[in-house]
């Protein structure tokens, strides 16, 4: 091997020159503007040393071949943000007007979906899981609180309205009593009122926001105030207690 080297290099054995180190030594070119290794060329390489060349080839084609999915990766992600930046900016262009119109639509999909998907899932919910009495077309607020504790014991008619954060309580802890509460038909229950325990609520009743049934209230009454108070009578409501006329 030592004879091919020096007639290939044109160098006695032993003997250093620049030729003689390159061949021995592996130099390669190295460019300042790119980080791939460059295979040197017109040098010596013995048969042996065969394989270790095509695994720097290999080596160098795998690492080209990663800048380029890198740089494609970037294209891709600027240009994902660029397109992202002039949506943002076109809809701040947009009027008003239009805004309006777009909340508008919203509220009407929204409106749509509780009154004919969600309200009725909530009624089918506590009727077929937990057992409760509750009327055809019933509105039940999200967060109304439905006695678990007795759920056979909550009775609500149809057409009936309960706002948000309502209680129907039907168990007494105090004195250990499951008892029925009953809501009537064509009643609403405002916000955050609570029926106590074995109450009885009439039809086309009205019952205040915050207000604390302690009675049983007659139908056509409206109700108000902690504890509960008969403010009028003789009224008539449609469904979900819209208010009709008043009689007395």
């Amino acid at each position: 091997m030592e004879l091919e080297v020096g007639a290939k290099t044109g160098a006695a054995y032993g003997e250093k020159n620049a030729v003689r180190l390159a061949s021995r030594n592996g130099y390669r070119e190295r460019g300042r503007s790119s980080c791939v290794l460059k295979l040197r060329t017109d040098s010596y390489f013995p048969s042996f040393l065969e394989p270790r060349r095509m695994a720097e080839k290999a080596l160098t084609a795998e690492r080209q071949i990663t800048i380029l999915i890198r740089i494609n990766w970037i294209e891709a992600i600027l240009g994902v943000a660029c397109r992202t930046q002039m949506w943002f900016c076109s809809s701040k262009i947009l009027t008003a007007k239009s805004r309006h119109l777009q909340k508008k639509k919203i509220t009407k999909l929204r409106t749509f979906i509780h009154k004919y998907f969600i309200v009725h899932a909530m009624r089918q919910y506590y009727k077929k899981v937990h057992g409760m009495d509750i009327g055809e077309n019933s509105r039940i607020s999200l967060s109304v609180k439905l006695d678990k504790t007795n759920p056979k014991g909550v009775h609500v008619g149809k057409h009936t309205a309960l706002a948000f954060e309502v209680a129907v309580l039907t168990h007494d802890f105090i004195n250990g009593k499951h008892v029925d509460t009953y809501i009537g038909d064509y009643c609403f229950i405002g916000a955050r009122a609570i029926i106590m325990p074995g109450r009885r609520v009439g039809n086309h009743c009205i019952i205040g926001p915050g207000a604390v049934v302690m009675k049983d209230v007659p139908d056509g009454s409206v109700v108000i105030g902690n504890p509960s108070t008969v403010v009028e009578r003789g009224i008539k409501t449609a469904a979900w207690g819209k208010r009709l006329q008043s009689v007395a």
